[in-house]
């Protein structure tokens, strides 16, 4: 019995010891099995981070290969546009070119025309200045139509040449005043005090030229005549144009008018004659 106890016993101690040890492997597995399960959430954290990475790593790329496209469309871009520009270059200074060749031939007829004016000025008893001045808005190709008559026709004088040339609707135009237009009758109507006269500015001849000198001579005979006539002390004087006169002819009728009217002047002092006015007036108004 003594030793039955004793082996009930030993058991009894194995089994505790067993149950102890086992306690402590089940305890150790435990601590392994959390130290794993750790180090599968910091693999997996890793893993995350990773795959987050490699996202961010393909939208960075993915705006880098757009930047590289767009660099490309734009180097284009820009190449495109240094070729356009240098044909637009290219083209400015081809226009350059024809407009200097233009504006030195459009000089020469100038100056070719210029040399034709003073040459028939005589003839025509216009001076240069003034036969320029008529013919300053003449067009080029008209003067060169002209000058290439001229070169052709070798049979005629350049006077009588340019007479047939007057003609020309453009030359027409201008020199209105060398034909029956500077009134709408050909003549100057002109009123002092309550006298009327009518009388032509244009030289005779079959070709009358509008002559200045003889508008005063012929104007200032007139008034002078009036001036004898015991008549009102207070003279008005008027002149017409027509709708047909060129600006030219008018200021040209005008000075003409001042110039007598300041001739006269001491001579209508002296009569006890004076000027209450003198004035312009349109053809269609008289």
């Amino acid at each position: 019995m003594k030793y039955r106890a004793q082996i009930i016993s030993l058991t009894s101690l194995l089994d505790l010891l067993f149950i102890m040890i086992f306690a402590m492997q089940l305890k150790t597995f435990d601590a392994g099995n959390k130290k794993v399960a750790e180090k599968n959430r910091e693999v997996m954290a890793k893993e995350s981070a990773i795959t987050e990475a490699n996202k961010l790593l393909s939208a960075q790329q993915a705006q880098i290969d757009s930047l590289n496209r767009r660099s490309k469309l734009l180097r284009k871009a820009y190449e495109n546009l240094d070729k356009e520009l240098e044909n637009e270059k290219k083209k400015a200074l081809e226009v350059q070119k024809q407009l200097d060749k233009s504006e030195a031939g459009m000089m020469e007829i100038t100056l070719r025309f210029d040399q034709f004016l003073k040459s028939i000025s005589p003839a025509l008893g216009v001076s240069h200045a003034d036969l320029k001045t008529m013919l300053k808005d003449l067009p080029a190709e008209d003067q060169q139509k002209i000058l290439n008559k001229l070169a052709m026709d070798k049979s005629r004088t350049p006077a009588v040449k340019f007479m047939e040339f007057k003609q020309m609707d453009s030359v027409k135009k201008i020199l209105t005043f060398w034909h029956i237009m500077l009134t709408d009758t050909d003549d100057v109507t002109v009123r002092v005090g309550t006298k009327k006269d009518s009388f032509s500015c244009l030289s005779g001849g079959p070709d009358p030229l509008f002559s200045r000198e003889v508008f005063i001579k012929k104007m200032s005979r007139f008034i002078e005549d009036q001036i004898g006539e015991p008549a009102k002390s207070s003279i008005l004087i008027t002149y017409g144009y027509s709708p047909k006169s060129t600006k030219f002819a008018v200021d040209t009728l005008t000075t003409a008018v001042k110039q007598l009217v300041e001739t006269l002047k001491p001579k209508w002092k002296q009569k006890k004659f004076y000027i209450s006015d003198v004035k312009l007036i349109p053809a269609w108004q008289r």
